[in-house]
């Protein structure tokens, strides 16, 4: 193709080019008509709207509270996770409750639905700390999904937690 001149054809505002390929390229050069650029370009601004858009609904979806009770898989065990208040902070807000028939005391962000508390009980003290984030399932429904460090239990380490609204 090296004694290729070229050739062109116009389909609408779109030409396309057909030239002797350039070292590293195609031989199809696509150009735009100014009428098709100003389109094209408002097309972009519209779609770069709607997703900044959807981002902020994405930021605003986690509920404000997370106060009540939750069925909680901690580590293979299941338990029920109460949380009984929800209080204070512009960002993010102090919870407490129990976990199982231990105390917890931590934070909830509802703009982020990020979490992490404690659980103590009285003869050890703090022996469980929990951190993640809520999620949303296929279905619609808010999870919490997390994991949580052991720091006295047999054996010690970094274990997963899984918490969905009691019904």
């Amino acid at each position: 193709m090296s004694g290729f001149a070229g050739a062109s054809r116009l389909y609408g505002q779109v030409l396309l080019l057909w030239h002797a390929p350039r070292a590293g390229g195609s031989g199809v050069t696509i150009s735009l008509g100014t009428e098709t650029m100003i389109k094209t370009f408002a097309i972009l601004a519209v779609a770069t709207a709607s997703l900044a858009a959807g981002a902020a609904q994405a930021a605003q979806q986690w509920p404000a509270s997370i106060v009540g009770n939750w069925s909680a898989l901690s580590n293979q065990t299941s338990l029920t996770v109460s949380i009984t208040s929800q209080t204070g902070g512009e960002t993010c807000n102090q919870i407490a409750g129990t976990i199982g028939s231990d105390t917890l005391l931590g934070f909830y962000c509802p703009g982020s639905g990020r979490f992490n508390f404690l659980r103590s009980n009285s003869p050890s003290g703090t022996y469980q700390a929990y951190t993640g984030n809520l999620s949303e399932t296929v279905f619609g429904n808010v999870v919490m999904t997390g994991s949580f460090v052991d720091y006295i239990d047999d054996p010690e380490g970094e274990f997963n937690f899984l918490a969905s609204p009691a019904e």
